[in-house]
């Protein structure tokens, strides 16, 4: 079985695998984040996106990126639509993992995308880390790292 072929088969098992819905309310949020491709050093990025419901365990997660170093081709910012899921923890409530996948459209290019990250789902302010894997061709694949964090919109969040 190729690599590619692993880590899809990986993905898709662990979104079938997410339980029902959570205890936990639906909330809104906006993500502010910087991100740089492990590959090239030399890409930075910061970006915003919006997390909120979706349907049962999963969340609709769009995000808009500037670089700010052009990519080779002169990219100079990208868009995605993403989905995301969550298990539930032992305790019942969402666990602070989450795995995804959607399109990342970058110049006149579409390219999948496959994301696993961890969120601190503490505090009102909740910081995340993830990493994306955008491309088809594993051994080219941007392999971009992401931090930042996201506040609640609107009431609720805590």
């Amino acid at each position: 079985m190729s690599i590619k072929s692993t880590v899809l088969a990986g993905l898709l098992t662990a979104i079938v695998a997410l339980p029902a819905a959570s205890q936990e309310p639906p909330v809104r949020r906006l993500g502010i984040y910087y991100g740089i491709n492990l590959r090239n050093a030399n890409n930075h990025r910061v970006g915003l996106q919006y997390i909120g419901p979706a349907f049962d365990v999963f969340e609709l997660y769009p995000s808009l990126d500037v670089f700010l170093d052009p990519l080779a081709d002169g990219s100079e910012w990208q868009a995605s639509i993403m989905l995301r899921g969550r298990w539930n923890g032992p305790d019942g409530n969402q666990s602070p993992l989450y795995v995804g996948g959607g399109l990342v459209f970058l110049s006149d290019l579409i390219e999948p995308a496959v994301l696993l990250g961890a969120e601190v789902r503490r505090w009102r302010v909740r910081p995340y880390l993830e990493l994306r894997l955008v491309g088809t061709d594993v051994d080219l694949a941007r392999v971009d790292l992401i931090g930042g964090f996201a506040l609640p919109l609107g009431r609720g969040g805590d």
